[in-house]
């Protein structure tokens, strides 16, 4: 995850995105560190320990903490995941790089 967390941040920090959110869920009830360092020296803007359609969910429509994304890519884009969000907010497009493995990386960038 640590490996996956810098090919999605940075792809998408040189490519000019304004604001990168990263979610990556606890392992065994803990804070991942290794993943979290890894997002935040990546260049992450906000990350949140989170995962699965929940943290898919809550990038795609908002929070009360957390400001809807206008682009995901990464591992939660499993196709049943897809189309939760799909019905959930429509606007928001779904990148799913070419790469065996892949971490949570949401982005936010004007159109």
């Amino acid at each position: 995850m640590v490996a996956s967390s810098h090919m999605s941040i940075l792809t998408a920090k040189v490519a000019g995105v304004e604001r990168i959110i990263a979610c990556t869920p606890p392992s065994q009830g803990e804070i991942p560190a290794a993943t979290v360092l890894a997002m935040h020296l990546a260049g992450t803007d906000e990350i949140y320990i989170l995962g699965g359609v929940q943290a898919m969910t809550a990038m795609a429509v908002g929070t009360e903490t957390i400001e809807p994304v206008d682009m995901m890519s990464g591992l939660a884009t499993r196709s049943l995941q897809k189309q939760n969000v799909s019905c959930l907010a429509a606007s928001v497009l779904i990148y799913l790089p070419a790469q065996p493995k892949r971490s949570l990386s949401l982005t936010n960038q004007q159109t």
